[in-house]
Parts: structure tokens; C-alpha cells; sequence
């Protein structure tokens, strides 16, 4: 079979039933391409909000976000985020990179979570590392490790496994390492 298009396959067929059946029969011609490679690798693309543009509203992102203009919403991406301009609303993904950003929200990633100098959050932070260059006012909690390097500033609570910090960084807030303590009072 060989159909020139959609229309000639539903009128043959009268309608495509299984809605797969038609995906699977769909000719590869210049008007209609169906390869499921180059569907996979188009969801691998990032995703670009560039300078200059505004969202109002929720993002998903099944692939890497890249945002540097404006995002009021809450951001939701499988894999990575790089902000380099501002978001006003809760990030949920894999590994968060801020650089040059001001982030006001929350932010949960189930990887890495890097500011660099430029970057300011006003939120909770919860990733599995967690390496400070910029300023943070809220919470922090990292599964493994936290490094505040050296122009770093905390106004919040601490709670990783493993804690460096830099000489001239600043913590304000209480700092409780994750590690079973044990201490033998039996004499």
C-alpha cells in the first residue's frame, strides 16, 4: 500500500480505528515523514526561552530548558535547566544551573543544583549536590554534598551530608550534617 496521504488512507479504510495504525501507515514523502529516530532525537533538542521573551504561565519540558528571558510560572523539565534570566515560580527537574539568574520559588532537583556568583534564589533548594557561588534566602537540603564557595551567602537552614565551605562565605542559619554520630557512654 502505498497512500499519498492521511485523507486517501481514512477514505480507503473508512476511518483508522486503531489510532497507531494510523502512525504506522503514514507514507514518508516530503509532506508527511515518520521516523521514530528523528522523533527521539527532536525531544533531545533543548528548549529555549530566549532574551527579550516573557511566559506567564506553567512549562513542561520533556527534553533540557535553556531560559533567558522571563518565565512567571512554575517550571517542570525532565532534564536540564540552565537560567540565565529570571524565573518567578517553583523549578522541578534533573540538574539546575543558574548563572546570572534570580530565581524567586522553590527549586527540587533529583541532581545538581550550581549557582554561580551572579545567581540569587529566594527559596527552598532540595538536589542531591548542591555547589553555591551566589546568594540563596531560604532552606537548603542536599542528599550528598554542599560547597558555599568563597563569595557565597546563606540566610537559611543547611542540611546536606557532606558540608565545605569556602573562607568568605556567609551562612545565616543553622547548619545539621546527615551523618549517624555515636558516642560510647558505657565506661
Amino acid at each position: 500500500m502505498n497512500y499519498n496521504d492521511d485523507r486517501e488512507y481514512y477514505n480507503r479504510n473508512q476511518g483508522y480505528g486503531n489510532p497507531n495504525e494510523r502512525v504506522r501507515n503514514v507514507v514518508n514523502n516530503d509532506q508527511h515523514r515518520y521516523d521514530p529516530q528523528m522523533m527521539q532525537q527532536e525531544a533531545l533538542e533543548p528548549t529555549v526561552i530566549g532574551k527579550g521573551t516573557r511566559i506567564t504561565g506553567t512549562v513542561e519540558v520533556a527534553g533540557d530548558l535553556v531560559v533567558q528571558g522571563e518565565v512567571q510560572g512554575d517550571i517542570t523539565c525532565q532534564n536540564k535547566i540552565k537560567v540565565t534570566g529570571v524565573v518567578d515560580g517553583n523549578i522541578t527537574t534533573c540538574d539546575v544551573e543558574l548563572d546570572n539568574a534570580i530565581v524567586t520559588g522553590d527549586i527540587n532537583c533529583t541532581g545538581d543544583l550550581h549557582l554561580n556568583v551572579t545567581a540569587t534564589v529566594a527559596g527552598n533548594c532540595e538536589a542531591m549536590n548542591v555547589v553555591c557561588g551566589g546568594r540563596i534566602k531560604g532552606d537548603v537540603s542536599a542528599a550528598e554534598s554542599a560547597t558555599f564557595e568563597e563569595q557565597a551567602a546563606l540566610v537559611g537552614n543547611l542540611t546536606a551530608r557532606d558540608i565545605e565551605i569556602q573562607k568568605g562565605a556567609v551562612l545565616q542559619g543553622s547548619v545539621n550534617i546527615r551523618q549517624d554520630v555515636y558516642f560510647d557512654t558505657d565506661k
